[in-house]
């Protein structure tokens, strides 16, 4: 339940923010967490790529910060 309860967290921030890729990613995150039997491979592969994401999307949102500043 935790990884589906913080992908669904995640899942909602990134929607707010325009993240889509990282907002698909979260999806797909979370319907894993839920399907029986759950595959944690499979889970650990979603996570790094949402580690990968995520930073792509910090990047992003740093620079903005910049542009503002």
């Amino acid at each position: 339940p935790l990884v589906r309860e913080r992908a669904h967290r995640l899942l909602s921030a990134t929607q707010n923010i325009g993240a889509v890729t990282l907002s698909q990613l979260c999806e797909s995150c979370e319907r894993l967490a839920k399907a029986e039997p759950f595959d944690g491979a499979q889970a650990n592969g979603m996570l790094h790529a949402m580690h990968d994401e995520l930073a792509q999307v910090r990047a992003a949102l740093a620079g903005l910060r910049g542009q503002l500043t």
